[in-house]
């Protein structure tokens, strides 16, 4: 898994391998041992949005977003997630394959 942060927006990377796991029904939990920041992406029945506490960016993700992910239109192409943050403010998180990185 990969990250980068922007202005009002995470952009997150994850590898084929990753992406197998989640279509599994598995969870995928990252730690960054330099940032107080846990990712974990779990597979949900229906589009619900996630949410960034105390260090922990939980992200939900639906079968549809799994086929979107698996079949990318171009290689920046992927889906937009939100993630609740603070009283009603929301973050914009993207996430892709990434189809140049190692397994």
């Amino acid at each position: 898994m990969k990250i980068q942060f922007e202005s009002q927006q995470i952009r997150i990377r994850i590898s084929p391998t990753e992406l197998a796991s989640l279509e599994q029904h598995a969870k995928i939990n990252e730690s960054f041992a330099y940032l107080p920041l846990s990712v974990n992406l779990n597979v949900t029945p229906n589009q619900q949005a996630g949410r960034l506490q105390a260090g922990v960016l939980n992200l939900n993700l639906s079968a549809e977003d799994l086929i979107q992910l698996r079949s990318p239109s171009s290689q920046k192409s992927g889906i937009k997630l939100l993630a609740n943050y603070g009283a009603e403010q929301l973050i914009s998180v993207g996430l892709q394959l990434d189809l140049h990185g190692k397994n």
